[in-house]
């Protein structure tokens, strides 16, 4: 498939995909937006009236960033480690999660409730021997939220040096901080990277209560700031299944099954 063909899917085809909103001389606002393959400019003395326009007329937006990698796990980083790069944290969500108990214990069954082999094979197992799997995790999720950074260093701190918590391993599923030029306030979500690995990232999903999708692209990045280490773009794919089921011939015959929903039969392998 041709990746235009693909991005106008999800876009919403031949519709205005916002890029850049910023101020021009005059009081004017410029708009550089895509439609189809082709970028245009238009001037608004009016912000909020461009804003209407994309909501009525606009596409989607599929392109947001990532943040650092060091953002994604507990002890990695502090609230410091936020502001240098002009964020201020909001909101995080942990999940921490260890297992303290993995073990198989074999069980011998005795003869006399039967046999592991086929009866009178020749090779033979002496033992009817079979493993009891035993597995016991730790696991919590709790959201906080913070009115200044240091009650969060204080909660790593507390984490850390807790009898039971200091030895979970925490990674963050949700994060929420205000950028410090613009005041947005941005949601980092943990979600799989999409490259066909199971790699996680931390992407900004959300700004000022919108999802990313429904954001003119700058203002993402805007209010990323720093926090930007490299752009992303999604678009949702359908995976394609072979959807294979059983039925009995006898009442495709009678007429009880509708075979026009079938391709036809599979021969066996």
């Amino acid at each position: 498939m041709d990746y235009e063909d693909i991005y106008q899917q999800f876009v919403g085809k031949d519709k205005v995909q916002p890029l850049k909103v910023c101020e021009g001389v005059d009081g004017m606002w410029i708009l550089r937006y895509k439609e189809g393959q082709k970028v245009y400019e238009i001037s608004c003395e009016n912000r909020e009236f461009l804003d209407r326009a994309l909501v009525e007329f606009g596409g989607k937006n599929p392109e947001t960033c990532r943040a650092p990698d060091q953002f994604m796990e507990m002890g990695t980083w502090l609230s410091e480690d936020l502001n240098e790069l002009g964020h201020a944290i909001q909101k995080v969500k942990f999940s921490g999660q260890r297992v303290v108990r993995s073990k198989n214990i074999p069980i011998l069954f005795p003869k006399s409730c039967g046999h592991s082999m086929i009866v009178n094979a020749r090779k033979r197992m002496e033992e009817n021997s079979f493993n009891l799997r035993l597995k016991d995790t730790e696991r919590l999720d709790f959201t906080l939220s913070f009115k200044n950074p240091s009650e969060f260093d204080a909660l790593i701190k507390f984490l850390k040096n807790h009898d039971s918590l200091g030895e979970l391993k925490w990674i963050v599923m949700l994060l929420g901080t205000e950028a410090r030029e613009t005041r947005d306030q941005c949601v980092w979500k943990r979600l799989k990277a999409g490259d066909g690995t199971k790699r996680m990232v931390l992407e900004l999903i959300g700004l000022n209560g919108q999802h990313y999708t429904d954001c003119v692209r700058q203002d993402l990045y805007n209010a990323a700031g720093d926090m930007f280490y490299s752009p992303c773009r999604r678009v949702a794919m359908k995976k394609k299944k072979e959807h294979v089921e059983e039925i009995c011939m006898f009442a495709a015959e009678d007429g009880k099954i509708d075979m026009s929903i079938y391709e036809g039969p599979i021969e066996p392998k």
